[in-house]
């Protein structure tokens, strides 16, 4: 505040004593002791104020103001009371609040005067600040001097060089940066591949270890250094558990999103200092003044380089450079965050941010390493380009804070907010079920399928089976959850995987399922019930032990697909159409080998494990012979399981069907040629040729000639000549070759002994 009283009749400002001069140096917000003696006025000094205040009073009455009545006192009531130690007020630093309310009011307007005087002042001096915008050793701010006298031909050849250089490193990283390195390492995709990893090699038998007495998957979630095989999976999971912990991702333990964010936060910091530095040199460019030709001029006393004048082009050149540095700059920017954020090696992540500024500093590496040293004293020694105003070159202020740095703030807080929000949040909810994919639920089983298809599953010797997973497969739900969250898969073989991944398999939930729970027990030959809960699906396909006995997960792998049906089917009957406490099993089998891959129907989604099998019209069926018979002269999986569990209906009873595959290794099995009704054909047959034309001669050689053609090509060549012949010659054709007889068990059958 000004220390002037102004006199408004006399119109000018009189300077005040020395004691309120000496009042004014010493601030009432000045804390030494000094300040609290201010107020007392004595002697001259008093006098000089007590007559100031009549001067004033004086002419506030002479310009004809009326002035409220001052409080009475006791002394006088028509004097007004005006204590000089109240005058001053350490709040205004002026008349204190016993003048008169009119008195008051003109010194709130001084104040408010001055204040208006100090902010247009204070506006002043911000728009007489400058900045001064140097030129720094970097390769982007070379092209300001190069090709000019004081730098030379030659070294301005290698600048322009250098640069070059410079944008092409950039841009070789950028471009590996965006091509390889921004894509996410986990995805929906990676998620059902080690889905499928889980429910195949992890637990199959042949990568059981019988020494150790442990799955491949209990292996890799236990970091098993000595594994030869699934390296990618033991990598992946102790990665996963480093970045996000044992649980969902948003404990203490997980501290890879945090030190990923302060990744982002640092890279985009550099990136902003980077844009900074860029606005500044443009200004400053934009502040030199221009001419026809540029004029940079070297002062040899001082040893400086200046600027005095730019050239358009040179201008536009550098323009142009800056240009394509904030292009370089700003994609760097966005890719290099997505970098950071889908990486989940917490050591690769600390080297990837001091890896990306150091992308962003390569103009400054090549300028320390490879610019002539004539040219970087000149740089060193370099007047500043130009002085910037500050308010050009921060913006407006508001309240102290300046535009530049306030975009600065908001753009680096949205940026970092949308990563997190858009990519680093999902990505976290992705890595969680990427390891639950790995190791949640279940480590210990280990299954195969047998001859049949079917799946067949047991814990190793030695397990401790009460035990349960606190993370449940699939989403790390409750492992006593008696009905778990299972999708239902394309093959009824990962359904019964899931359901023991699931821990339905362990005591606890084994206990309590009971059977009246699974099979409907009031028929004669009790069947799965449709709404059995998955415990039934686990308890039905173990199998006692995992090694030795017949029924073990070693025998069964080893299991042959004669075996196979010699133990599922013993009496060559249709055994898709009977019931029975496996009949579900045996449709999953049968399913498993004829349905197409994509689902079912127009939806195209898998088929649930009560009707397993697609059917023509696109819909969700139990499977029975009927849906198998078409499957029966195929020479593929499906016709295999087609065979062996419904071989009435292909024909394998009948010495004279017209199916080919009728051996007990197409399917058949050797139990049909024993049968009574095969016997029984068989006595009936007379022992004499058929006729060439005879319809069940023709329709077995037509079989035959179809199965011919999926065999490899050497055999389907001669077997097809063979057969064709067969077909158009008869029985008479064994006769003239000898070689065609042995083909097929089905030709002695039609033709006698030559």
């Amino acid at each position: 505040m000004s220390s002037l009283l102004c006199v408004p009749e006399r119109g000018a400002c009189e300077e005040p004593s020395d004691a309120a001069m000496n009042h004014n140096e010493q601030s009432p917000f000045d804390p030494s002791p000094t300040a609290s003696a201010s107020k007392v006025l004595k002697g001259q000094a008093r006098r000089d104020l007590q007559t100031q205040i009549d001067d004033l009073k004086s002419a506030i009455a002479a310009a004809g103001i009326d002035l409220p009545a001052a409080p009475k006192t006791a002394a006088n009531d028509n004097e007004m009371a005006l204590d000089l130690d109240d005058v001053y007020d350490d709040e205004y630093d002026c008349l204190g609040p016993t003048l008169p309310l009119g008195l008051v009011e003109v010194s709130k307007q001084d104040q408010q005067s001055d204040l208006t005087v100090y902010k247009e002042e204070e506006d002043a001096e911000d728009d007489e600040k400058t900045e001064e915008v140097e030129l720094t050793a970097s390769m982007w701010d070379m092209p300001l001097i190069m090709f000019t006298p004081p730098i030379g031909s030659a070294s301005s050849m290698v600048l322009l060089l250098l640069l070059i250089l410079n944008a092409t490193i950039q841009l070789v990283f950028l471009w590996i940066i965006v091509d390889g390195l921004s894509n996410p390492q986990f995805n929906s995709e990676t998620v059902d591949e080690l889905m499928a990893w889980r429910r195949t090699t992890a637990h199959d038998y042949s990568n059981y270890d019988p020494a150790l007495g442990k799955s491949l998957a209990r292996r890799v979630c236990d970091g098993d250094a000595s594994l030869a095989t699934s390296g990618v999976q033991i990598d992946s999971y102790a990665n996963l558990v480093a970045y996000i912990g044992e649980e969902n991702g948003d404990d203490v333990n997980a501290i890879g999103p945090l030190m990923c964010t302060l990744g982002l936060l640092i890279w985009l910091l550099t990136v902003s200092k980077e844009f900074n530095g860029l606005w500044k040199l443009v200004l400053g460019v934009a502040t030199i003044p221009r001419g026809t030709s540029t004029t940079i001029v070297f002062d040899e006393d001082d040893s400086k380089l200046q600027i005095e004048c730019l050239s358009t082009r040179r201008t536009a050149a550098t323009l142009l450079v800056a240009l394509a540095r904030a292009f370089i700059c700003g994609t760097l920017a966005a890719y290099g965050c997505l970098f950071l954020a889908y990486e989940i090696s917490l050591g690769d992540l600390l080297l990837n941010t001091v890896a990306l500024e150091f992308v962003l500093s390569v103009d400054e590496l090549i300028f320390e390493a490879l610019v002539p040293t004539t040219v970087k004293q000149l740089v060193e020694s370099a007047a500043p380009l130009a002085a910037v105003r500050a308010r050009a070159l921060d913006g407006p202020r508001w309240r102290g804070l300046d535009t530049r740095a306030a975009l600065t703030i908001g753009t680096v807080a949205t940026m970092l907010g949308a990563v997190l929000g858009l990519i680093l949040l999902p990505q976290r909810n992705l890595l969680v079920q990427a390891r639950d994919a790995l190791c949640a639920g279940d480590r210990d089983f280990v299954f195969t399928l047998d001859g049949l298809g079917s799946i067949a599953w047991t814990y190793p010797e030695g397990t401790n089976e009460a035990k349960l997973y606190s993370r449940n497969y699939p989403d790390g739900g409750d492992p006593k959850r008696r009905r778990p969250s299972l999708k239902s898969q394309p093959l009824y073989t990962d359904g019964v995987i899931d359901t023991v991944l699931a821990q339905q398999g362990r005591k606890y939930h084994a206990s309590l399922c009971s059977t009246e729970e699974c099979f409907d027990t009031t028929l004669l030959v009790p069947t799965p019930l449709a709404d059995r809960p998955p415990c039934c699906k686990a308890i039905s396909t173990r199998v006692p032990v995992s090694r030795g006995a017949r029924l073990s997960v070693e025998q069964k792998a080893a299991e042959s697909v004669s075996d196979a049906v010699q133990l599922w089917n013993p009496s060559c009957y249709d055994a898709l159409d009977a019931g029975g406490y496996y009949k579900n099993l045996l449709q999953g089998a049968f399913a498993d080998a004829a349905n197409e891959p994509g689902g079912c129907g127009a939806s195209r989604e898998p088929c649930p494990m009560e009707t397993p099998f697609c059917s023509d019209s696109g819909e969700c069926v139990a499977p029975a012979c009927a849906n198998a018979e078409v499957f029966c002269r195929n020479n593929t999986l499906a016709g295999l399981r087609a065979r062996q569990l419904c071989p009435v209906t292909c024909g394998c009873d009948d010495p004279r069907s017209a199916l080919a595959l009728s051996l007990p290794e197409a399917g058949c099995g050797a139990q049909c040629l024993r049968v009574g009704t095969y016997r029984e054909r068989m006595d009936a047959m007379p022992c004499e040729d058929v006729p060439t034309d005879d319809a069940g001669f023709q329709n077995a050689m037509s079989d035959m000639l179809a199965v011919a053609q999926t065999w490899p090509y050497d055999w389907k060549t001669s077997s097809t000549l063979i057969f064709q012949d067969l077909q158009q010659y008869g029985c008479q054709y064994l006769q003239m070759n000898q070689t065609g007889r042995t083909f097929f068990l089905a030709v002695p059958l039609f033709c006698s002994a030559p």
